[in-house]
């Protein structure tokens, strides 16, 4: 209603909504589809308003400055909201949200308990209690490695449980390359909360005797004004299955 009051700052007005929009998805509290949604239902019934409040005269034709300002706009808007999207599906690609697959794990370490510790080689803190239940550990740094207990050959799915150290700057979500005996296997984006993340293990990366997993982490940030710690993921459970093939 305001850019159809006040066509020269229409274009500005514009912005300022998809700014707003954006952020709510940057920071996870919707989705593309949510601002999608909301912008097409919003600028409807904006403009029927508008069109039936504000007076008909005096709107003179759009000058070429204001035309090339729309232009501006939507050359900025497309690709932001495009790149929002890719966003939205990297964070969803490697979330699980079934239970679990079929049959029980070659190997299951628990992070935050005494057993966990002998696999545990560097970039961790101590075992620690989420509101003093969910045992886990901090990944502090920019890597953390871990050994494996051996494996029988063949493809395997690597499942991990991890809640990101999230700030109220930067992305809303963590970076994270896993690699599998100095191999990268892949790129997860973590959201925020408690979840599942799954990747596949080829046949050719995995030995019979101890397997080493290194991630590395987009950042790391200081823990508190009192806590000089860097961390950057909480990890609650890491899981390796045999034979299953779950990417999409």
């Amino acid at each position: 209603m305001l850019g159809y009051a006040f066509p020269p700052v229409g274009p500005v007005l514009y912005l300022g909504a998809l700014a707003t929009g954006l952020a709510r998805v940057f920071f996870r509290d919707h989705f593309v589809v949510d601002i999608a949604g909301g912008a097409v239902l919003g600028t409807g019934c904006g403009l029927l308003l508008a069109r039936r409040l504000l007076p008909r005269g005096d709107r003179r034709e759009t000058s070429l400055a204001l035309r090339w300002a729309w232009v501006a706009a939507a050359v900025f808007g497309i690709p932001a909201v495009a790149w929002f999207g890719v966003y939205e599906h990297e964070l969803d690609r490697h979330l699980v949200k079934e239970t679990r697959p079929p049959g029980r794990p070659e190997a299951s370490i628990e992070f935050g308990t005494a057993p966990a510790r002998a696999f545990l080689v560097q970039g961790w803190s101590n075992d620690e209690r989420w509101n003093g239940k969910i045992p886990f550990v901090w990944a502090e740094g920019l890597t953390a490695t871990l050994r494996v207990p051996p494996l029988p050959p063949g493809n395997h799915e690597l499942r991990v449980r991890a809640n990101p150290f999230v700030r109220g700057q930067g992305l809303s979500c963590q970076v994270v390359a896993v690699d599998f005996n100095g191999a990268r296997i892949g790129r997860i984006l973590l959201d925020r909360g408690w979840n599942d993340y799954d990747l596949e293990v080829p046949r050719g990366l995995v030995r019979s005797g101890e397997n080493k997993i290194e991630f590395q982490f987009g950042y790391a940030h200081r823990a508190s004004r009192q806590d000089d710690r860097r961390l950057a993921v909480a990890f609650h459970s890491l899981e390796v299955f045999a034979g299953v093939t779950t990417r999409r």
